[in-house]
């Protein structure tokens, strides 16, 4: 028996894997962004490889090398998780994972993942990731930002690094987009901060057409995102010791960084 049969619950035949798949692609749309192997030589978006897994693999590579234990013993929360591809690989691994997404479309695909794998470890909630706090969901030993702080308002940007920082005992993994020119500045907790505030969706979108913005921002229809040198010190700010930006990878693009922080 191979290890992928060995976590698969009996009762999902190939057969109803992929019918289950082809009913919630056809139901909320394929998926866009999250390959994740199923077992039996399926995965969500029918290809072996694309850039996300290429990120996925240096994040698992991020954390395993700097968390100071294995990845089974490890606490993780991954904020705006999508379809669940980083929570459903460190699940994999053996680590207790809490997924928060906004958006029940993703976390559809999330579950069905979850689900397919028979994983017991990791478990998705539906949030604002604006609202996280360590009294609703705890303390983790690392918390994963891949693709939300630049969807952040800029009034919220640093709340939302401070509650993240507040509930990790020791890595943040932050792959975000930074202001390469920033134009605009604001002023929080006596600090200035620099960036460049970008339009989400029209100030009128309903909210059915808001909740199918699947890489869009839920509320705040204007987003801000950071320079370098801002993100550096609002991380430091919210009680990070150490930050380091991370070598890029094939198809990375130019504003696009990777931050591990660390306490």
């Amino acid at each position: 028996m191979s290890f992928w049969s060995a976590l698969w619950p009996r009762a999902l035949t190939t057969k109803r894997l992929e019918r289950e798949k082809q009913q919630i692609a056809a139901q909320d749309g394929p998926w866009t962004a999250h390959n994740i192997p199923l077992g039996h030589g399926l995965t969500t978006m029918g290809v072996q490889r694309n850039y996300d897994t290429a990120k996925l693999e240096l994040c698992m590579k991020t954390i395993a090398e700097n968390a100071g234990k294995p990845i089974a013993a490890l606490r993780i929360l991954d904020l705006a998780c999508l379809e669940g591809m980083y929570s459903i690989e460190f699940a994999r691994f053996g680590a207790e994972v809490v997924g928060i997404e906004v958006r029940e479309l993703n976390l559809r695909k999330a579950r069905f993942a979850k689900k397919a794998l028979g994983l017991r470890n990791v478990e998705f909630f539906q949030d604002d990731v604006r609202n996280i706090n360590h009294h609703t969901y705890g303390e983790f030993d690392v918390v994963l930002m891949t693709g939300i702080l630049y969807h952040i308002d800029q009034v919220d940007q640093l709340p939302f690094l401070a509650a993240a920082s507040d509930m990790c005992k020791n890595l943040m993994y932050i792959d975000t987009h930074v202001a390469l020119t920033p134009d605009r500045e604001f002023t929080a907790d006596g600090m200035t901060f620099t960036g460049s505030e970008w339009q989400e969706f029209a100030p009128n979108a309903t909210l059915a057409e808001r909740e199918k913005m699947l890489w869009a921002s839920f509320e705040n229809p204007k987003s801000f995102k950071l320079s370098l040198p801002s993100l550096h010190a609002a991380l430091k700010h919210v009680g990070f010791t150490a930050t380091e930006v991370l070598p890029k990878i094939d198809k990375q693009p130019a504003d696009r960084l990777v931050i591990l922080a660390k306490k």
